[in-house]
């Protein structure tokens, strides 16, 4: 969808972005469910304690069940 977009903008995407858009970053559902949760703490607009807590709670979570998840 990434590349879709920057395509339909004409934006000119390199080598490295490329991959990081046909990047998987697991197979396993559960591992990527905590990753998405993890990520929505962490881009929450206030910086509070319990906001970073949750980021680094399921964050770690996702990759305790995928080593191999990508943030």
């Amino acid at each position: 969808m990434a590349k879709t977009i920057a395509d339909q903008l004409g934006a000119k995407l390199t080598g490295l972005e490329k991959q990081v858009i046909a990047a998987k970053p697991t197979d396993n559902p559960e591992a990527y469910d905590a990753y998405l949760r993890g990520l929505a703490y962490s881009l929450k607009p206030a910086n509070t304690t319990a906001n970073s807590l949750g980021a680094q709670k399921y964050l770690r979570q996702a990759v305790r069940l995928d080593h191999k998840v990508r943030a």
